[in-house]
């Protein structure tokens, strides 16, 4: 992940970015990163890998209460030619090992 600030030069390399729009502490961040991660791998969809991941913040309680909620500042950029909902980095494999 990258701060927000960064997302557009990104973009010009890769289609899809997410970037944070305010600071989380590490805990958090940890918690993001460990449920996006195992939601990509299990061939979701980098959107649905991203809502998973601020659900996953929230359920853990990671975020004071009286702060905004910071799951929601993990927020998505997509160039025009990418469609986050349909963009799976991992497919399932249809032949066993």
């Amino acid at each position: 992940m990258v701060t927000l600030e960064g997302a557009d030069a990104l973009l010009q390399t890769v289609p899809l970015v997410i970037g944070m729009s305010d600071t989380i502490g590490d805990t958090a961040a940890i918690v993001f990163a460990r449920s996006f991660y195992a939601a990509l791998a299990s061939a979701q969809s980098v959107v649905t890998a991203l809502e998973q991941a601020r659900m996953q913040m929230l359920a853990t309680s990671m975020l004071d209460a009286d702060q905004v909620d910071k799951s929601a500042l993990a927020t998505l950029r997509a160039r025009d030619d990418a469609d986050p909902t349909t963009v799976v980095l991992v497919r399932p494999s249809d032949v066993a090992p």
